[in-house]
């Protein structure tokens, strides 16, 4: 559960704006909520992990028939792109 919005129902419980019903309602909501999301995210994960990993093959296995002025330009691509990320 987002570390915020806990805190803030917590203050709206102390402050006996909900009650115990309203505020055990809600955080069991915002956990199962939560879970969901943390599935599909690590779907998500080993999805994007698992095409990396392949790709990353494919060119290891044909890295010698590779032309060095594309390896080159690949690189210098590879940092532009992360140059830009950094900014």
């Amino acid at each position: 559960m987002n570390f915020y919005l806990k805190r803030k129902i917590e203050e709206w419980f102390n402050e006996n704006l909900i009650s115990y019903e309203i505020y055990d309602k809600i955080i069991h909501y915002e956990n199962q909520k939560n879970k969901s999301n943390l599935f599909f995210l690590s779907l998500i994960f080993i999805a994007f992990f698992s095409i990396s990993l392949g790709i990353l093959s494919l060119i290891a296995a044909n890295w010698d028939s590779i032309p060095y002025y594309v390896k080159i330009f690949s690189l210098l691509i590879m940092q532009g792109i992360l140059l830009a990320i950094s900014l």
